[in-house]
């Protein structure tokens, strides 16, 4: 009689689902960073991914001050900008504060939402390094897989490597 395999379960999750900048970790020690509609296979003991999931951890904090100044709407219309390849600038905060309110607020007011667009920044960059290259040996399955050092995927079957 064969032993039963365990299927990996999710053990972890965190971030900010409202950034889009969250992960999930699973039994097996595999994780899955996700920035919006990408998302990236790793190990939850990767030195880069942990920094990921600290900025995403920090964000979905911040988020709470911002939820409890009543300062969601314009954190999400900057973020929504940055996204759509704005800028962010004191200008563009002061903008977008006086369409949704029609006043500029205090500058402490400013700063918190102008601090959660930096986090959210550091974190999309840091996504961008949160998987493994190279060689890695699964120890669940016992198999050697390689990830692409350009996008962090999973490499599957024969690849042509340049004119080789």
């Amino acid at each position: 009689m064969a032993a039963a395999s365990s299927l990996p379960y999710e053990t972890k999750n965190g971030g900010s689902l409202i950034a889009s900048l969250y992960y999930y970790e699973y039994s097996d020690g595999s994780a899955t960073a996700v920035n919006g509609l990408n998302y990236k296979d790793t190990r939850n003991t990767w030195y880069k991914y942990k920094d990921y999931r600290s900025a995403a951890d920090d964000i979905a904090d911040t988020e709470l001050d911002i939820i409890s100044g009543g300062l969601f709407g314009v954190a999400d219309a900057l973020w929504a900008a940055h996204r759509g390849g704005q800028l962010i600038t004191f200008t563009l905060i002061k903008k977008i504060f006086k369409e949704l309110w029609g006043a500029i607020p205090a500058i402490g007011t400013i700063y918190t939402v102008w601090d959660y667009i930096d986090k959210c920044i550091v974190a999309s960059d840091l996504y961008k390094k949160a998987s493994i290259y190279g060689w890695y040996y699964d120890s669940f399955d016992k198999s050697w897989y390689y990830f692409n050092s350009s996008t962090g995927e999973k490499v599957d079957g024969w690849k042509k490597i340049g004119s080789y």
